[in-house]
């Protein structure tokens, strides 16, 4: 429990914050934003054989549509699998902001500094109620 207790935390933690913020969660019906519906769609028919920026265009890179294909993978209906995508990040983002706080500063206050800059992460106004290709960049 030593040492890995806090990154369960993190993971808990995580999991917590992004029900609350993230439209991707179980807690949504649905997610009312067409970018993160394009995004689900072309990964969902990645998965159905076609090929982006020739059967199916959007602007963006092919990593998002890779990601959301992988998203499909454990739920094609609903956006599940692009929540637990996100909890992933978000856990790994708050390890590396603990451990970059530790070069600086003592164990309580990294802690404390890395759960408080995730809140503030997803209040910003780049998160926007979550499954942005800016979350993914974090």
């Amino acid at each position: 429990w030593e040492k890995y207790g806090i990154f369960i935390f993190f993971a808990v933690f995580s999991a917590l914050l992004l029900s609350v913020c993230s439209m991707c969660s179980f807690l949504f019906p649905i997610h009312d934003r067409v970018d993160q519906n394009v995004f689900f769609t072309v990964g969902r028919e990645i998965l159905n054989g076609k090929v982006i920026y020739r059967d199916l265009f959007e602007h963006k890179g092919p990593l998002t549509y890779f990601i959301h294909a992988a998203a499909a993978l454990i739920s094609e209906t609903s956006f599940l699998g692009v929540y637990l995508i996100e909890i992933v990040s978000l856990t790994v983002f708050l390890i590396f902001a603990y451990k970059t706080a530790l070069f600086f500063t003592n164990r309580q206050f990294s802690f404390y500094s890395a759960m408080l800059l995730a809140v503030v992460l997803l209040c910003s106004e780049c998160f926007q109620r979550g499954d942005n290709v800016e979350e993914l960049c974090l």
